[in-house]
């Protein structure tokens, strides 16, 4: 069974399922520097959409400014 939780970036509830060992997120490729980045600002799992938001260029924590700004 999926857990749910509340994106600590955007705070929405989302099913994890990455304990089941099949998540939708495992579909997406991070860079080591945004798997770092992530890493360093949140210790729980993102949801499937901000995690999308940060591979298509977003920065990772909403309100901070573009990593090539």
């Amino acid at each position: 069974m999926s857990t749910i939780s509340n994106c600590p970036r955007c705070a929405q509830p989302f099913a994890c399922g990455a304990a089941e060992g099949r998540c939708d997120c495992f579909e997406l490729r991070l860079s080591d520097s945004e798997r770092a980045a992530v890493a360093q600002a949140y210790t729980d799992c993102l949801c499937l959409r901000c995690l999308g938001e940060i591979v298509a260029g977003a920065p990772v924590q909403p309100g901070s400014p573009e990593p090539n700004a």
